[in-house]
């Protein structure tokens, strides 16, 4: 991404939050960015690509910053169970605008489209959540560790689901440190249980498969568009890059239509500079 694109995608952000999804134009963000309108266009092709674009990034941001921020090896394993939440609940706390938009403004056929970004982070959140738990908990904790994943999971969202509607105070650090005390009398109580775990493991994995064989393949989509739009802006031919274009606006839908697709992959097939890169999509794709 390079610092262009960056800028339209923060100041879309802020567009969002503040003025909601209707009420904001590509025109909005063109001038909160400084740039002319059509530039935007050759980053996104409409408003609902920036909006998907801008979740995505947003969805990535939120994995790599609990991945730095609980890879410091000065805290102990509770301390960095806690960071998490901390960082859960305050970032919760940040996005609250736009995450009401999310929920109450996108329609639900264009929230399909970036179902699969919101199950690639929840399946990244619950294994770092799951392998700080079983560090900080031991040997005892291993065969309940989803239950409790789980378990955590469900305190955090509904205590902020609650205090929101009750505008009650938040305050991140404190509830931080209470859940895990909740946390450490429960995993104290199972040390006397041989009960069978609630969430059976094999569950859990095939989620994981689930999600890690999706990621793997819309990845891969993902690098070779790059790769084509790359070498569409070398040979400069309007027309192949609006046919570029119509592609990705098709790929984006709910539902898109492969027989068009297909037209639109074998137009591009045409160009010389392509050959090498569309039968790799095609089989993707088709």
């Amino acid at each position: 991404m390079d610092t262009k694109e960056l800028k339209i995608i923060h100041a879309a952000i802020q567009s969002f939050a503040t003025h909601g999804y209707h009420a904001t134009s590509i025109q909005d963000i063109a001038d909160a960015c400084g740039i002319a309108k059509g530039t935007i266009y050759k980053y996104f092709p409409s408003k609902e690509a920036l909006f998907e674009s801008v979740f995505i990034y947003h969805s990535e941001s939120i994995v790599k910053q609990i991945q730095e921020l609980t890879a410091d090896p000065h805290l102990s394993p509770k301390q960095k169970l806690i960071t998490q939440i901390h960082f859960q609940i305050k970032g919760y706390l940040e996005r609250k605008d736009f995450n009401f938009i999310f929920f109450k403004e996108i329609p639900i056929k264009d929230k399909q489209k970036i179902k699969k970004v919101m199950r690639k982070t929840k399946a990244q959140i619950m294994l770092r959540e799951q392998e700080l738990l079983c560090a900080h908990y031991g040997d005892q904790i291993k065969p309940y560790v989803w239950d409790m994943v789980i378990a955590l999971q469900g305190m955090v969202k509904e205590h902020l689901m609650i205090a929101t509607e009750a505008k009650a105070p938040i305050h991140p650090e404190v509830i931080a440190d209470i859940i895990v005390k909740r946390m450490d009398i429960i995993i104290f109580a199972l040390k006397d249980h041989t009960d069978t775990p609630l969430m059976a493991e094999s569950a859990i994995q095939d989620f994981l498969g689930i999600v890690s064989a999706t990621q793997a393949r819309d990845d891969q989509i993902k690098q070779i568009l790059k790769e084509i739009e790359v070498k569409l802006c070398e040979i400069s031919q309007p027309k192949l890059y609006q046919s570029y274009t119509l592609l990705l606006e098709e790929i984006a839908l709910e539902e898109p239509r492969l027989f068009l697709i297909d037209a639109l992959l074998s137009y591009l097939e045409k160009e010389p500079a392509l050959q090498a890169l569309i039968p790799k999509i095609k089989k993707l794709l088709l």
